[in-house]
């Protein structure tokens, strides 16, 4: 229970810190909602009004609205409001790769008990004093 209250506070966490950086983001790039709006309609992203409102605010954009402005040539910009989640991605994959790793040497740890186990079973003497 305690870890998956970590991870949601990691999630969370993470979250803020890119709607901060988002919010910062539109701010400084563009003066107002409708400038924003006018700005990405003229790269051909599509939004209306209260989104560009509520992206100001700090609501990160959908999916499908992040490729658009990769497309249209934000991706510096994106780049740095998504890279806590683009580091978290990458931790992830090396933590995934580690336990891969601690697997397959727990494996082969096994594997030397059984041999070292093989090894130490009594093997009959064959030159006994009874001949």
């Amino acid at each position: 229970m305690e870890m998956r209250m970590n991870i949601q506070e990691n999630r969370n966490f993470l979250r803020s810190v890119a709607e901060r950086r988002w919010t910062r983001f539109c701010q400084n790039h563009w003066p107002s909602a409708a400038a924003m709006r006018a700005d990405l309609e003229s790269r051909n992203v599509i939004i209306s009004e209260r989104t560009a409102e509520n992206y100001r605010q700090g609501h990160l954009p959908a999916l499908l609205i992040v490729i658009s402005m990769i497309n249209a040539g934000y991706w510096p910009s994106l780049q740095r409001v998504f890279e806590p989640f683009i580091q978290a991605g990458g931790i992830a994959a090396l933590e995934a790769e580690l336990n891969d790793k601690k697997r397959e040497v727990m494996q082969h740890e096994r594997e030397l008990e059984e041999l070292r186990r093989a090894n130490r079973s009594p093997v009959p003497d064959c030159h006994t004093a009874d001949w």
